[in-house]
C-alpha cells in the first residue's frame, strides 16, 4: 500500500512561484510538444511543467513554473481540458479556471483546483476570491481518480457555460470520455449528469 503524503505547510494565499515567459519555459523545458502512444495510437501532446530539478532556498525568487492565459475573452462557451497527469503533493496547486474582469479577483470559476495532497476534484465559484464569504459554490468530487492520489489516471475536465442559463462541469476518467468530446462538434446534452450544475447566476 502506498505511503500517504502529509504536508506541513499552511495556506497563506501567497506562492513561491516564478512564472516563466514562453521563451524561458522553452529554454528550461517547462513547455514542450511531444508524441505519446496511447492504445497503440500515437498522439501529439503538450507538456506543461515546473522546475523539479533544482533545490531552492527561501531567499530565491521562486520556483520556475507556467501560467497559460487566453488572449480571447468569453461570456459563454465550452471549455475542455484533456490531461494525462496533474501535479499532486506538497507545495503544488494546479488549476484550470476562468477569471472575470477585472482579473484575477472577480468571478473566478475553478473547473479543477488541486491543493497539495488533496484527493478528489474540487470545483469553486466566487465573486471575490480573497473574501471567503463571497464563495457561491464549493464542491468536491469524492470519486476515486477525479484528482490526486494513486488512483488518478488522467481524464477530461469540461465546463459548459450558457450565459444567464447555467454552468455545468464534468470530469470523465480516462476511458470514460464521451465519444464526441474531442470532436469538432461536441454536444454536452448527451454527456450525462455533471459533477456540478449551477443555474443562471451569470
Amino acid at each position: 500500500m502506498p505511503t500517504p503524503i502529509t504536508c506541513t505547510t499552511g495556506l497563506t494565499g501567497e506562492t513561491f512561484t516564478r512564472y516563466s515567459s514562453l521563451k524561458e519555459a522553452m529554454y528550461w523545458r517547462l513547455y514542450r510538444r511531444q508524441e505519446e502512444e496511447t492504445n497503440n495510437r500515437k498522439e501529439q501532446c503538450v507538456y506543461l511543467g515546473v522546475d523539479h530539478d533544482n533545490k531552492l532556498s527561501t531567499t530565491d525568487q521562486g520556483r520556475r513554473s507556467i501560467r497559460v492565459e487566453s488572449k480571447e475573452k468569453f461570456n459563454h462557451d465550452l471549455f475542455v481540458l484533456n490531461v494525462d497527469h496533474l501535479p499532486w503533493g506538497c507545495g503544488v496547486w494546479p488549476a484550470f479556471c476562468t477569471f472575470g474582469i477585472p482579473s484575477p479577483n472577480l468571478d473566478e470559476i475553478d473547473i479543477i483546483e488541486g491543493l497539495e495532497s488533496q484527493t478528489g476534484q474540487q470545483v469553486s465559484k466566487c465573486r471575490d476570491k480573497w473574501d471567503p464569504k463571497a464563495y457561491g459554490i464549493h464542491v468536491k468530487d469524492h470519486r476515486k481518480g477525479s484528482y490526486g492520489g494513486h488512483d488518478f489516471r488522467g481524464g477530461v475536465y469540461a465546463m459548459e457555460w450558457k450565459r444567464r442559463e447555467s454552468i455545468q462541469i464534468w470530469f470523465f476518467p480516462r476511458g470514460g470520455e464521451p465519444s464526441d468530446v474531442a470532436s469538432e462538434h461536441p454536444d454536452p446534452k448527451h454527456w450525462g449528469r455533471p459533477t456540478v450544475r449551477d443555474g443562471g447566476v451569470f
